[in-house]
């Protein structure tokens, strides 16, 4: 390689630290009742477990995260779970 030629992909390096600082969250649907009974509480707490759950068995985080990516790299990415 001739000096002075750079060694590594731009484009490359821009994604991959928009792809870090994008997924560094991690958010999560919740259900919150308004002024609500103690039933209806109680099964919104029992959703919201059973929603984080769900996102943890999936790995929807890290399939997120690189499914970000591939839509950076590609253009578009679909995620099957």
């Amino acid at each position: 390689m001739p000096m002075g030629r750079p060694t590594a992909n731009v484009v490359y390096s821009c994604i991959d630290t928009i792809t870090s600082t994008m997924t560094q969250d991690n958010p999560m649907p919740v259900w919150i009742p308004d002024a609500s009974r103690y039933r209806e509480r109680l099964i919104a707490e029992q959703v919201n477990n059973f929603i984080q759950g769900e996102f943890y068995r999936l790995k929807a985080y890290d399939l997120g995260a690189e499914a970000f990516r591939d839509s950076g790299i590609l253009g578009n990415a679909l995620l099957r779970l």
